[in-house]
């Protein structure tokens, strides 16, 4: 038996790092900034939750999950494109069968909220849920590291 790349791999961003867990049933997609990059970051930190729609939810079955990281990153690229702000920065991407969650910072969670109002919701996701963190970039990225080192 011969292993090789698939064909249609994720081309993560240049200044992310990422980690992708495959397992039966079981697909964990995520991607962080750069520990140089966040470091001259300030700001709130404020997560924001995308449930997938039942449309992708089914898409996600029948792919037995092999789009879920293309469908993290066009989630990615559509936030980041919607908050313009120079000082507004996605910090984070998780997406697993149930939901993408983009962390972001911002000089305060109004700019993500406002952002979040003018943004068309796409047929990917359900009404999504947002939550400001209380820990600085750094130490979120730290702790979100931590849990996927070994």
């Amino acid at each position: 038996m011969r292993i090789a790349a698939p064909d249609d791999f994720v081309a993560v961003p240049d200044d992310y790092e990422s980690c992708d867990v495959v397992s039966i049933n079981y697909r964990y997609f995520s991607m962080w900034l750069r520990a140089d990059l966040v470091a001259s970051l300030e700001g709130v930190v404020t997560e924001v939750q995308f449930p997938w729609s039942s449309h992708i939810s089914s898409d996600n079955f029948i792919s037995r999950l092999n789009k879920l990281p293309e469908y993290a990153l066009q989630a990615m690229a559509l936030l980041q494109s919607t908050l313009q702000a120079k000082n507004c920065r996605i910090i984070c991407c998780e997406a697993d069968k149930f939901r993408c969650s983009l962390a972001l910072v911002a000089p305060l969670p109004q700019v993500v909220y406002q952002g979040l109002q003018s943004m068309p919701c796409p047929d990917i996701f359900e009404l999504p849920q947002m939550e400001n963190i209380d820990m600085s970039p750094t130490d979120y990225i730290n702790d979100h590291r931590q849990r996927y080192e070994h």
